[in-house]
C-alpha cells in the first residue's frame, strides 16, 4: 500500500468522524432549543409562554430553567431566576423584573436583562411602569 493511498484513507476516516460529531452536536442542540445555557459567556436564554427571555452577565454553576407557578388560560405565572440579581416574573403577561413592573408584554415579545441591569423589550429600553400602568401587585 502506498503512502498516498494510506494518507487518503486516513483523511476520509477523519472527515467521516468530524462529520458524525458535527451531526451529533446539531441533533443534541435541537433537543435544547427551549433553554440554552452558556456558562462561559454568562448568558441564560429561555422561552417563557412564547417570550424569549435573555439574561446576560449571569455567572453560576448549573443550568437554570423557568418555573411555571400557575398555568391556566389567561392566568399563567412564570418565574425565571437564573442568578441572584435577576428575578424575572411574567404574571398574566405583565413583565416584572426584580420586583419592578415594566408593563404588559405583547405576543412574542423578546425580553433582555443586560449586564447593566437594563430591561429591554424587543431590543428597546423598557421603562418602569407607573402605578396606573401596573396591573397586578406582588
Amino acid at each position: 500500500m502506498s503512502l498516498s493511498r494510506h494518507t487518503a484513507k486516513t483523511r476520509r476516516f477523519v472527515m467521516k468522524v468530524a462529520f458524525s460529531l458535527s451531526l451529533a452536536s446539531i441533533i443534541f442542540l435541537q433537543g435544547c432549543n427551549a433553554t440554552i445555557h452558556n456558562e462561559l459567556m454568562g448568558v441564560e436564554e429561555v422561552v417563557i409562554n412564547g417570550h424569549k427571555v435573555v439574561v446576560t452577565d449571569c455567572y453560576h454553576v448549573g443550568k437554570q430553567t423557568a418555573q411555571t407557578i400557575e398555568d391556566a388560560p389567561g392566568k399563567s405565572i412564570h418565574r425565571f431566576n437564573p442568578c441572584r440579581d435577576a428575578d424575572i416574573l411574567i404574571k398574566y403577561e405583565e413583565l416584572i423584573v426584580n420586583g419592578k413592573s415594566y408593563g404588559m408584554l405583547n405576543r412574542g415579545d423578546r425580553v433582555t436583562l443586560d449586564h447593566h441591569h437594563r430591561v429591554l423589550i424587543n431590543g428597546k429600553a423598557a421603562k418602569e411602569a407607573t402605578n396606573a400602568e401596573h396591573i397586578s401587585g406582588l
